[in-house]
C-alpha cells in the first residue's frame, strides 16, 4: 500500500494511475469502435482513440520532466469501467441499444478521466510544477471534456431516442 504523506505523493500515484487507465482505454476502445454500428460514433471513437495515444504521450513528457518514471500501477477503477462498459455492450440485443450502451460506457470513461485529469492539474499548480506539465494536463483534460460533449450531443441527436423506438437513424 502506497503512503499518501503529501501532496506530491498523491499527484504521482494519480499519475501513475491514469497513465496505466489510459494505456487500458488503448486497448478497450478498438473493440467499442468495432461494435458501434452508427458512422458519428465510429468517428468519435476513433478520434477519442488518436487523442488516447496522444494523452499517453502527454504523461510520459510529464512524467519525465518532473523525472517520474512511468512505472506500472494498474488502475482498477478503469479496469472496473471498462468490465461495466463490456457488459453493457455485450449484453445488448438490438443495434440501436447497443449504440446506446457503447455512448454509455464511453461515457462512464470520460468522466473518470475529466476528474483524474483536472485533479492533477489543480494539483500541479498548487505544487507550483513546472508550467509545461499543466499544459500537459490541461491539454488532455480538456480533450476528456469535449470527447464527453460530443458523445452527450450524439445521445441526443438520435441515437437514444433510436434505441427508445421513437425514430430510426439511417444504418451504417
Amino acid at each position: 500500500m502506497t503512503k499518501l504523506n503529501s501532496l506530491q505523493d498523491l499527484f504521482t500515484v494519480g499519475i501513475v494511475d491514469i497513465y496505466d487507465a489510459e494505456k487500458q482505454i488503448l486497448i478497450a476502445i478498438p473493440k467499442m469502435i468495432r461494435m458501434a454500428g452508427h458512422r458519428t460514433l465510429r468517428a468519435i471513437l476513433e478520434s477519442h482513440l488518436e487523442e488516447t495515444s496522444d494523452q499517453v504521450e502527454r504523461l510520459e513528457q510529464a512524467m519525465d520532466i518532473l523525472d517520474l518514471r512511468p512505472e506500472t500501477r494498474f488502475s482498477a477503477p478503469m479496469q472496473s469501467i471498462l468490465k461495466e462498459g463490456m457488459d453493457l455492450l455485450e449484453a445488448s440485443a438490438s443495434p440501436a441499444v447497443l449504440n446506446a450502451a457503447c455512448i454509455t460506457a464511453a461515457h462512464m470513461i470520460e468522466h473518470y478521466e475529466v476528474g483524474a485529469y483536472s485533479m492533477l492539474a489543480a494539483s500541479c499548480r498548487m505544487l507550483e510544477y513546472r508550467p509545461e506539465v499543466f499544459s500537459l494536463l490541461s491539454a488532455s483534460e480538456q480533450e476528456e471534456r469535449d470527447a464527453d460533449a460530443n458523445l452527450l450531443e450524439l445521445a441526443g441527436a438520435g441515437i437514444f431516442a433510436e434505441a427508445m423506438g421513437l425514430v430510426r437513424l439511417e444504418s451504417d
